[in-house]
């Protein structure tokens, strides 16, 4: 690369070669990796989003093929989200509302599931499903008390201790 022997940043090509060799796991190109992704952040937090992963993941299986469905089931997603944040939302806040909306997808992804499959289901696979279900609702309602629960708390986004003072700013 040009840019590991001191040079100007690397070429297009240059980064799909070591992005290509990174995915097969050659060692090799660590330090090179590391360099280009310091100079890159936006590629490595958009590719290190396990939320958005997840995210993608569960609307891929919702929606298998249909870009159409799969589209707006993100769009609301990215709305809900938005709405659940705030205007200003605290990194903490931020991730409590990227979680409801994982848990919200995740749970009724399983309730279509179940209503698509409940005519062909035995007893034994309904309470899996119901157990499902339930534990689904959990997740999801523990992560709204959470949300709300930070928010009441109006835990600071920043405290800094000036001699004698605190200063909360946030």
């Amino acid at each position: 690369m040009t840019e590991a022997n001191g040079g100007s940043a690397p070429t297009e090509a240059e980064v799909k070669k070591l992005l290509r060799k990174a995915e097969k796991g050659d060692k090799a190109v660590l330090p090179t990796l590391r360099t280009w992704m310091e100079r890159a952040p936006g590629y490595w937090e958009t590719v290190g989003d396990l939320a958005k992963t997840a995210r993608e993941s569960l609307l891929q299986m919702m929606s298998g093929d249909n870009l159409l469905v799969q589209e707006a089931h993100a769009r609301k997603c990215a709305a809900l989200m938005k709405e659940l944040a705030g205007p200003q939302p605290s990194p903490l806040e931020r991730l409590l509302a990227e979680r409801i909306v994982l848990c919200w997808l995740h749970l009724y992804s399983a309730e279509a599931l179940y209503a698509q499959h409940r005519q062909d289901l035995s007893l034994r696979q309904a309470e899996f499903y119901e157990q499902r279900l339930s534990k689904a609702q959990a997740r999801y309602l523990a992560a709204i008390r959470t949300l709300a629960q930070v928010r009441r708390l109006g835990i600071p986004a920043v405290q800094v201790n000036i001699g004698q003072q605190q200063v909360i700013a946030g």
